[in-house]
């Protein structure tokens, strides 16, 4: 058995109730689409009644008609729902460290076409999130607009008082702490660990 099949059932049986998987770029670039869709289909079958997210690293993807069939390839392949964008977040530096890139607007609008095609060849509607890029609220609107049918928001929730971070005087304006996940400081399990009386630590 495939080592994601595993990992996804043994995830989904110590209790996860959703699973992502970002598409491989590499093999959908190089015309692979059948190990692109075989893999989608694999991972499936192990998520059993957990929904299965797709990521599609659109500024990787690099075309319009390559986003388009990647989300066609990942629609009929099994995906419940898929979720957009490279590089757009606030500290994400992917797009600075790849040198590659994709207006979030236009990934959106891309993938959101050809869903709309699929709901109506199939009446199967597949939901789309739009990940970065959103600072003021108005960006939530023009995402919701463009055919996203959720955000997610990373500073924008970060920098109210409510978020569980240090807040720092910079520059005359009072600001809060914000990272990335997939820094050090984020993957430092014992930011998540309530059992004992010691007082967290963080890795910087």
């Amino acid at each position: 058995l495939p080592i994601s099949f595993i990992e996804t059932a043994l995830a989904v049986r110590d209790g996860a109730t959703e699973i992502d998987m970002v598409l491989s770029v590499g093999a959908f670039l190089s015309g692979d689409y059948e190990t692109c869709s075989d893999e989608i289909q694999e991972i499936k079958a192990a998520a059993g009644e957990a929904p299965l997210k797709v990521i599609l690293e659109t500024g990787a993807l690099k075309t319009a008609l390559n986003i388009k069939k990647a989300s066609i390839l990942s629609i009929f392949s099994g995906a419940d729902f898929i979720k957009i964008g490279i590089g757009g977040g606030s500290i994400c530096i992917t797009r600075e460290t790849k040198g590659i890139g994709r207006g979030q607007a236009t990934a959106v609008i891309e993938v959101a076409k050809a869903r709309d095609e699929y709901y109506k060849e199939t009446g199967i509607y597949i939901p789309i999130c739009s990940d970065g890029g959103i600072v003021q609220d108005y960006h939530i609107t023009l995402a919701l607009a463009m055919g996203a049918d959720f955000v997610m928001l990373g500073r924008y929730f970060a920098r109210f008082d409510e978020s569980p971070t240090n807040k720092l005087r910079v520059g005359g304006n009072y600001v809060k702490e914000y990272w990335g996940e997939g820094s050090n400081r984020a993957r430092n399990w014992q930011r998540y660990d309530l059992g004992g009386a010691q007082k967290l630590s963080f890795e910087e």
